[in-house]
């Protein structure tokens, strides 16, 4: 359900009025406090597997999109 629907706002009413107005975070703001709350929990924590999940051990290797040459060490596309 929108915010639009659920206050019953006219349809010229910004959503960022609606926001302000009705005191809601902007969802990216929400997501990111939910994604700080959760490492850090997660950094609290004794279990080792979830200590790895969140402090990557080892780096995936970098990208290399198409039309760019790769730096030295850099691997190749797979296609």
């Amino acid at each position: 359900m929108t915010l639009r629907m659920m206050a019953n706002a006219p349809w010229f009413m910004k959503n960022t009025q609606l926001r302000r107005d009705l005191q809601i975070e902007p969802l990216r703001d929400h997501l990111r406090s939910l994604a700080r709350s959760t490492i850090e929990r997660a950094l609290r924590s004794s279990n080792p597997l979830v200590l790895e999940a969140v402090i990557p051990q080892d780096r995936p290797p970098p990208r290399v999109t198409a039309g760019s040459t790769p730096a030295q060490g850099e691997y190749q596309a797979p296609y």
